[in-house]
């Protein structure tokens, strides 16, 4: 079953990847491999968080979008194939918006977008027949 969902898993155009640490004994450390898409998730446990592993699983074929962490696992692929995770990105702007000065203004108004982004989320390619609100100013 797992090479069907593994298969399902690059039949698709966007990809998000996430791995965290699991402990395997007291001496050793394994990592839990998350790949999901709207369909499907797959979870598997490697002893390595490597850039082969994420070849294998991911596929060094894929030619969709993978979301995922800045990590360099993920170098292999193509920057016009890469989405950072959005979790990291607004934990990114927060941080800028909690500095003094310009940098303040900066990561407001990036947090300003990040929350209108994900306002329209339920006007994207997913349901391209619902208006957009006019206070977003795109109708």
């Amino acid at each position: 079953f797992f090479f069907q969902a593994e298969d399902g898993i690059r039949d698709h155009c966007v990809t998000g990847v996430q791995t965290c640490a699991l402990p395997i004994s007291a001496k050793k450390r394994g990592w839990l491999w998350v790949l999901v898409t709207p369909v499907i998730s797959v979870f598997t446990i490697l002893l390595s968080r490597s850039q082969s592993a994420a070849q294998t699983l991911i596929g060094e074929a894929f030619d969709g979008i993978v979301v995922s962490a800045r990590y360099g696992a993920y170098n292999w692929i193509d920057i016009s194939q890469r989405q950072v995770c959005w979790a990291h990105l607004k934990r990114d702007f927060t941080a800028i918006a909690e500095r003094h000065g310009v940098s303040r203004s900066i990561g407001e108004g990036l947090l300003a977008q990040e929350k209108l982004l994900f306002e329209l989320k339920p006007y994207s390619l997913h349901n391209p027949l619902k208006a957009y609100p006019s206070s977003v100013g795109l109708a």
